[in-house]
């Protein structure tokens, strides 16, 4: 009989499912080709944001799991003032 055992109880965060299924990320550009149709081109100043949100996260991401609030910190919030979805004709609100 096999034994089957939770995931969660023996892979707790991405570093160590990468180095237990030997995975690696990928920068291929053919990879989800539709994330990147059609789009208006980045400022070089809009790059470099989203470029050090995403190293920030990536960071954070690698010690285990994030908790909601983290991930609103870490990426949420600074990619809506970048889309400037804080700026009218927008508002914010929360859930009451």
């Amino acid at each position: 009989m096999v034994q089957t055992i939770a995931i969660s109880k023996n892979i707790s965060t991405l570093a160590q499912l990468r180095e237990k299924f030997n995975l690696v990320p990928t920068k291929s550009t053919q990879f989800f080709t539709e994330w990147f149709q059609d789009l208006p081109e980045l400022t070089d100043e809009e790059k470099a944001t989203l470029d050090k949100l995403k190293s920030r996260f990536l960071r954070h991401r690698d010690r285990g799991e994030l908790a909601e609030g983290t991930v609103n910190l870490l990426l949420i919030s600074p990619l809506l003032e970048l889309a400037g979805f804080y700026d009218e004709p927008f508002f914010i609100s929360t859930e009451p």
